[in-house]
């Protein structure tokens, strides 16, 4: 009989390269708000251009600081750009408003439908 298995999920770690896929798939797939996935690309003059972001722009975008337009919020860096990130680290990732947000997860509770 083999010996039980151990939950490592707490400890197991998945790296910057394997979430961009998961999240480019879910883009690829439409699992994610379609206000997500664009980015501005080039100079906003004369006319502001944009185009729909990569898995891999979307989970760097969760991964460094970002200044909101209010001074007084500003959002924490999830982890290091580049580095693993374990299971917490993932799902704020995957649940930041400023990231993929698959299936409206950053929303819950955010607004009430009556």
């Amino acid at each position: 009989k083999p010996p039980p298995r151990q939950s490592n999920a707490s400890s197991a770690k998945v790296s910057e390269r394997a979430t961009a896929e998961i999240v480019q798939h879910l883009a690829d797939t439409c699992q994610l708000p379609a206000e997500n996935q664009v980015i501005e690309v080039g100079s906003p003059y004369p006319v502001q251009q944009y185009e729909r972001a990569t898995g891999e722009q979307m989970v760097r975008c969760v991964r460094k600081p970002y200044k909101d337009k209010s001074p007084e919020v500003t959002y924490a860096a999830v982890g290091g750009e580049g580095e693993d990130v374990d299971f917490e680290q993932w799902e704020k990732i995957m649940k930041s408003r400023l990231g993929p947000c698959p299936w409206g997860e950053c929303y819950v509770g955010f607004r009430r439908f009556t």
